[in-house]
């Protein structure tokens, strides 16, 4: 085996350790470690006591470090600068089961920082959130205090790890508490515990993806939003980010090759006859 096949071996034996090491800690979805997991939530509309979660095994740090959000030159209302995109994720076998029970269904990913308590630090606190609201057209007005206040998350999601089976990719197709009228912890959670904008999205719906940050200062600063591309929970359960439509000048410069083909076509034509 010569070095070069030595050493593609060793990074390939590396990255499936790391792959194993994330999927074997699926099942934790509390954000108290400070690097939070990002949980997919449906709830059957028909039937609020009825809501699907599952651990996706994507941390915040995955999306962005603190380290990257304090060395990023913010430009608000909205940093697109961090470039994450959700990877595809199809549906487990709980989910096919629960979207078969009826026909009409809202989504959200939820995942949080806790951080040290009322820490303003750069990046101390992160939030992730899919909504309708389009913070470019109607920016938010989120703070460094109301970042501090979205502690109800980790409740929410202490409570939900204990209706998780201990395994990688984890649900639970009743018990997801979000939204859950019976759910001390996560009734209200829909308007991220009052804190927030509603982060309900229809099935099939494409929804806006940004991460909330705190931003330093007073608690009055505003939070950096970092928005991503959108993200739709599709009819069959396969979560993906949304297809972003072409420019119109790139249909016109696709027609125009066509038509540019076609004349190429008939004067090849014209010389064989």
């Amino acid at each position: 085996m010569n070095i070069s096949l030595k050493k593609a071996v060793a990074v390939a034996i590396a990255a499936a350790a790391a792959l194993g090491s994330l999927a074997a800690s699926a099942d934790v979805i509390t954000p108290s470690s400070g690097n939070g997991e990002l949980v997919l939530f449906v709830r059957d509309v028909n039937n609020s006591e009825r809501v699907y979660a599952r651990g996706l095994g994507i941390t915040l740090d995955q999306i962005a470090t603190q380290a990257q959000i304090t060395a990023d030159t913010y430009t608000g209302p909205v940093d697109a600068s961090l470039n994450y995109v959700l990877p595809t994720i199809g549906p487990d076998a709980n989910l096919t089961s629960f979207l078969s029970t009826s026909s009409s269904y809202v989504w959200t990913i939820m995942g949080g920082d806790s951080g040290p308590a009322n820490s303003n630090v750069v990046g101390n606190r992160r939030y992730f959130e899919t909504i309708q609201r389009d913070f470019a057209v109607n920016p938010a007005t989120t703070t460094n205090s109301t970042l501090n206040n979205y502690a109800g998350l980790e409740a929410m999601l202490n409570s939900l790890n204990g209706n998780l089976p201990n395994a990688s990719g984890s649900s639970t197709a009743a018990n997801g508490l979000w939204g859950q009228p019976s759910s001390a912890s996560g009734a209200s959670a829909p308007n991220w515990f009052g804190q927030g904008p509603q982060n309900e999205n229809g099935l099939g719906t494409a929804a806006n993806v940004y991460l909330a940050t705190s931003a330093g200062g007073t608690n009055l600063a505003l939070a950096r939003i970092y928005g991503f591309a959108d993200i739709t929970l599709g009819l069959d359960g396969t979560l993906s980010a949304a297809a972003v439509p072409l420019p119109a000048a790139i249909w016109l410069l696709g027609s125009g090759l066509i038509g540019l083909a076609g004349v190429a076509r008939r004067r090849a034509g014209a010389v064989v006859a």
